[in-house]
């Protein structure tokens, strides 16, 4: 029996364990773990004490996270970073390991670190920002509508915890696509120099398919910016969740409130005029088109004109010249051909020489609801225009999207002549006998025809007060 001890009790006892040294990536960590583990004194390691991996050390690498994020979702990152709040504060502190997280959970919409140079990022996402966001995303939008329908609107209770959270994921999703369209427009503006138009030098093309053609006289092929959140030469759109006892129709209060929710999220000097924010608490299948969604003026949320249609269209504070003409094509709804405002006077002289009486061939619908076509008079002209061009009694220009010629069309009699007069300026026409204009005439409303519009060409009829919808 005593040899049998004797024999146990010299036995010798098995190292500590460690990471396998072969593995790609964790040499270095064996190494710094064996140093550090055989220039400790003696007294303090006891035998039976036992060694953990540095996980704070494996996360505190940038390349260790990249490859450990592959193999784990956003949960897993919640529940990593909640172990400890050394941790926690290191993950969120860091830019090199915060960006990493943010391109492995944002990639799918385009996102990348911020990488030009000595430019500043004008909007810095945050873990807190991502957790939001993603919450969001997960849930189908017309949830939203419903959830804002069951809230009971009382000033003593205040807001619900759904709503919190709600308004909470929609600031972080305005603040995403925000920060994409800041990216796609510095990645726009250091590729154009490079970059050349491959169409036809004598039809000028539009911005997206300047951006996205190859260079001509060689060089190396850029990827262009891609996202489903945000297009290229379009308005983006935002959201805020605002329930509104009123229904779709969002009162003074209701719209006050959508701008202290921008202003809560830190977006109003990102802003630009022409951005669409769309409560996302209205339904977006009430039956109204554009129901809750609102346009960014340069100072306020203004509703959108219902004069010409029940969806409503731009307002006419705005001028279409300086946006592209597809500005807010799938943002704003529009049945059929959408209105353009736009100022005709700086082209007015040359309007008035190309100006023709033409007959025109066209298609009209019947009662049964067929279609034959009809012979119709018509007072057609056009212009060119450049980009640059300053708009009349305004600090803007025209956008390059417009650059080429434009067409318009007017009624082919003396009323629709008086109204183009009108808006082009009197001093450019002689006047005639029986052209004399009327009340509401001279207006700036135009309806962009899609079947004949094409790139570096687009052409435009003007829209008169007695197509109002009263």
């Amino acid at each position: 029996m005593e040899r049998k001890e004797h024999r146990r009790s010299a036995r010798p006892r098995s190292p500590p364990s460690s990471p396998p040294a072969h593995q790609p990536g964790f040499s270095h960590v064996s190494r710094e773990a064996n140093h550090q583990s055989q220039t400790e004194p003696e007294a303090e390691t006891g035998e039976g004490e036992e060694h953990f991996y540095p996980i704070e050390f494996h996360l505190g690498n940038p390349d260790l996270l990249k490859i450990l994020l592959l193999f784990l979702e956003f949960p897993d990152i919640l529940s990593i970073t909640s172990v400890s709040k050394v941790i926690r504060n290191m993950v969120e502190d860091r830019r090199e390991l915060r960006e990493e997280i943010l391109e492995r959970f944002l990639n799918t919409v385009g996102y990348t670190r911020w990488d030009f140079g000595k430019k500043r990022e004008p909007l810095v996402l945050t873990l807190r920002d991502l957790n939001s966001y993603l919450r969001g995303v997960s849930i189908p939008i017309h949830r939203y509508a419903e959830i804002a329908e069951g809230q009971k609107f009382s000033a003593k209770d205040g807001k619900s915890r759904i709503v919190r959270l709600l308004a909470s994921s929609t600031r972080a999703y305005s603040k995403v696509v925000l920060r994409l369209r800041a990216q796609a427009e510095m990645e726009q503006s250091m590729a154009s120099p490079n970059l050349q138009a491959v169409s036809d030098p004598s039809r000028p093309s539009s911005p997206l398919v300047r951006a996205q053609s190859p260079p001509v006289g060689g060089g190396m092929w850029r990827r262009t910016f891609h996202s489903p959140l945000y297009r290229i030469g379009h308005a983006p759109l935002l959201r805020v969740f605002v329930p509104s006892p009123e229904g779709p129709w969002l009162s003074d209060a209701s719209v006050l409130a959508c701008e202290k929710e921008l202003k809560r999220a830190g977006v109003v000097q990102l802003l630009k005029v022409g951005d669409v924010i769309w409560d996302s608490a209205v339904s977006d299948e009430a039956g109204f088109g554009n129901a809750g969604k609102l346009v960014w003026d340069g100072n306020y949320l203004i509703d959108l004109d219902y004069t010409f249609s029940t969806t409503g269209d731009i307002p006419p504070y705005l001028h279409s010249l300086c946006f592209p003409p597809a500005y807010f094509h799938r943002v704003l709804r529009s049945t059929g051909n959408p209105i353009m405002q736009l100022d005709l006077r700086p082209w007015g002289r040359e309007i008035a020489s190309n100006l023709q009486l033409i007959q025109d061939r066209g298609s009209a619908e019947t009662p049964q609801g067929g279609r034959h076509a009809v012979m119709r008079w018509v007072h057609r002209s056009s212009f060119l225009v450049s980009k640059g061009v300053p708009i009349p009694d305004t600090n803007l220009c025209v956008d390059a999207g417009w650059e080429g010629r434009i067409v318009i069309e007017v009624e082919g009699t003396n009323e629709g002549l008086a109204d183009l007069q009108l808006r082009c300026g009197m001093e450019y026409f002689k006047p005639q006998p029986g052209v004399q204009p009327k009340q509401g005439d001279g207006g700036r409303a135009f309806r962009l025809i899609r079947e004949r519009s094409r790139p570096g060409e687009i052409w435009l009829r003007a829209v008169r007060m007695k197509e109002r919808i009263t």
